[in-house]
């Protein structure tokens, strides 16, 4: 399992492993903007690993697609609530179809990562990771529209799993960060 804070605040290994009979490893750097560059961090360390994955599942949301520019720095804050989350999404401009642009920088990073991906493992499945659904409602068709993009460019066989919309509201902490029930 591989991705950033939505899946580290995700799916439990533990539980993973008991629903799949097999054993899995969760790694996970950073997030929001140049989420792709940073995840492409953990492939030196499956490369000196040598674990051999049978799959390595990518979890990714769209609006890491969005080319609106860098946020401003911050200091590091606890998961923010739903309207706090929306309000800076909306700010950086996460909401606006005109700043998923074929072919941006954050769309080749994707392809980058995945293309690194492809010859640690067997298979491997791009997961939209699930979101609330007020938030869902809100971001543009065109950043799932990159992110197929952004797989289809990596060439080979990368599926992608569409799970945005399989958890209840009631499993959210803010916008797509799982409660411990929802994990």
């Amino acid at each position: 399992l591989l991705g950033a804070s939505s899946v580290q605040r995700g799916p439990l290994p533990a539980l993973v492993a008991e629903e799949t009979l097999r054993p899995w490893l969760l790694l996970g750097i950073g997030g929001g903007t140049g989420a792709c560059d940073k995840l492409r961090r953990s492939v030196p360390v499956l490369e000196r690993a040598a674990l051999e994955p049978d799959l390595i599942l990518l979890g990714v949301h769209g609006i890491w697609l969005c080319d609106a520019g860098a946020a401003p720095p911050r200091e590091p804050q606890p998961l923010e609530r739903f309207a706090q989350h929306r309000e800076r999404s909306a700010a950086r401009g996460r909401f606006e179809a005109k700043n998923y642009l074929p072919g941006a920088s954050e769309e080749q990073s994707l392809t980058r990562l995945l293309r690194e991906l492809r010859p640690l493992t067997k298979r491997v499945v791009v997961a939209l990771m699930p979101e609330h659904s007020a938030y869902r409602a809100r971001v543009p068709p065109a950043a799932e529209a990159r992110v197929r993009a952004g797989v289809a460019a990596a060439g080979g066989s990368i599926e992608v799993l569409d799970l945005r919309a399989v958890m209840d509201d009631a499993h959210f902490h803010d916008n797509y960060h799982l409660t411990l029930e929802g994990r």
